[in-house]
């Protein structure tokens, strides 16, 4: 996960699959034979076009909400990762439709909703638009 002081966490748009529409912390699978570290190296370079030092395992994620949908119940690890470039990034640089927030959108999983508020200062959740 990259986040900055000044814009938040850089959260991704899904576009395809199940998930569609929905912001995301940028993620993949690991490869066979491939080191976690370098899965999460790779994933931010295909994903969003940066090259990254990745930092400490923040936590896992899972999602059970994914079984109420007829989906499996994927679990994701989290690591905070840094960009080999001088300054954060401006969205229009990375290769994905890609966002900074500190306050979190609606569409986002619940999972990870809960997990950015719980492990970075610098996003809050969304106010809720139901009664």
């Amino acid at each position: 996960m990259i986040a900055s002081n000044d814009r938040g966490v850089l959260l991704a748009l899904r576009d395809f699959g199940p998930c569609k529409g929905l912001w995301h912390l940028p993620g993949g699978t690991v490869q066979f034979g491939e080191r976690v570290i370098e899965a999460v190296g790779r994933v931010a370079l295909d994903e969003l076009g940066l090259a990254v030092s990745v930092g400490d395992l923040l936590g896992f994620i899972e999602y059970p909400s994914h079984y109420d949908h007829g989906l499996d119940s994927p679990v994701g690890l989290a690591f905070r990762a840094q960009p080999f470039i001088a300054d954060m990034p401006d969205e229009r640089d990375l290769r994905s439709e890609c966002a900074w927030f500190t306050t979190l959108p609606d569409n986002i999983h619940d999972e990870q909703r809960e997990f950015l508020v719980r492990h970075l200062d610098v996003v809050s959740s969304a106010p809720s638009a139901k009664p």
